[in-house]
């Protein structure tokens, strides 16, 4: 956010690698799980994030970006 009233100026990722990235929500994931995939997770790959992910995928709750 920037500036008053709030804006935001640019966003760091493109809106569908934000949705890819919300979809995946690691965070969710159990803690074995994510220790088992940090690779993965650290890596900047978003296809092999997205093929870590535990079955059944992930639960979110957040909105999607605007």
């Amino acid at each position: 956010m920037a500036g008053n009233p709030g804006r935001v100026p640019r966003r760091r990722f493109e809106r569908d690698v934000i949705r890819r990235l919300i979809a995946i929500a690691w965070w969710t994931w159990s803690i074995e799980h994510i220790l088992r995939h940090q690779a993965e997770i650290c890596g900047g790959d978003l296809a092999a994030l997205e093929a870590a992910m535990p079955e059944g995928g992930a639960k979110s709750d957040r909105p999607e970006p605007e």
